[in-house]
C-alpha cells in the first residue's frame, strides 16, 4: 500500500504507511529509505538526509547500502553540508 501512494504521489499518506511499517518493524531500511525519497520530492532537505542516514544504517543488502548511501551524500554536497 505504501509504494502505491509513492507511485500514485499520494506523498502525504506515503510517508504515514511508511512510518507504520517502521513502527510495526518491518522492512526499517525500505521504508526509510522510501521517506526520504518522498520528503525529497516534497523538497524538504533535511528530513530527506535524516531518513537516507538511518536508511543506510539499517540496510543488510549491499546494493540498497550503496544507493541509501550515495543519495545521502549527494543531498550533503548539493546543501554544502559535511559531517
Amino acid at each position: 500500500m505504501a509504494l502505491s501512494c509513492y507511485t500514485n504521489q499520494q506523498y502525504e499518506d506515503t510517508i504515514k504507511q511508511f512510518n507504520e511499517c517502521i513502527k510495526n518493524n518491518n522492512r526499517i531500511s525500505e521504508s526509510h529509505y522510501y521517506i526520504a525519497q518522498t520528503y525529497l520530492k516534497l523538497n524538504d532537505i533535511d528530513k530527506s538526509i535524516e531518513h537516507y542516514r538511518i536508511s543506510y544504517q539499517h540496510c543488510s543488502k549491499q546494493k540498497d547500502i550503496v544507493d541509501a548511501y550515495l543519495n545521502y551524500g549527494m543531498l550533503l554536497l548539493y546543501t554544502s553540508r559535511y559531517y
